[in-house]
């Protein structure tokens, strides 16, 4: 095996451990906000907090640079999807340090001195930042595989009206309906 395929391996199974762990607790905690359990959602989020410096930092790193290290031992060249795709793991990134940490943490906090309303609250927050996150992940993931060029503006045009309206979702605060509970 070349240092190309180890590199490529690596990132691809980091990739999978990042945004298969992260999803499936992002949609666990969606569950359970939906249903009214402020335990499991406060629970869920606390493992967030657990898991992000362990799992989800180091591998959003590990994705980056063993991207970066496939360009390098592939000779690839900087087409669109590389492009796209090293913008969209800069901007995870960045709502990962910016908006998931920090909002997870306050959570946390909020939950041990008994604030859960204002943890609730903030919940939501965390969740729509969450979902814009996964939303870019899995354009990253969509460019990873159809690799356009560009040339395939139509395909890029696609992509990028997607990523805009997450980004606008994230900063315009957008709220989702929360579900009502049944009298």
């Amino acid at each position: 095996m070349d240092l190309y395929l180890a590199t490529k391996f690596l990132h691809v199974a980091t990739a999978v451990l990042w945004l298969g762990g992260g999803l499936a607790l992002m949609l666990l905690a969606v569950l359970a906000r939906r249903a009214g359990d402020r335990d499991d959602l406060f629970t869920i989020i606390r493992l967030v907090t657990v898991l992000a410096p362990r799992v989800f930092v180091p591998g959003s790193f590990i994705v980056l640079v063993s991207g970066l290290g496939m360009v390098w031992f592939g000779g690839l060249a900087f087409e669109a999807w590389l492009v796209f795709g090293l913008a969209g793991i800069a901007a995870t990134i960045v709502i990962g340090m910016t908006r998931l940490g920090p909002l997870s943490g306050k959570i946390t906090y909020l939950v041990a001195t008994a604030r859960w309303d204002e943890a609730e609250e903030i919940a939501g927050s965390l969740l729509r930042a969450a979902r814009v996150d996964y939303v870019l992940q899995f354009l990253i993931v969509f460019a990873m595989v159809v690799k356009p060029v560009w040339s395939d503006s139509g395909i890029l045009a696609g992509m990028s009206m997607i990523a805009g309206v997450a980004v606008l979702c994230l900063i315009g605060g957008m709220q989702f309906p929360k579900a009502q509970t049944p009298a």
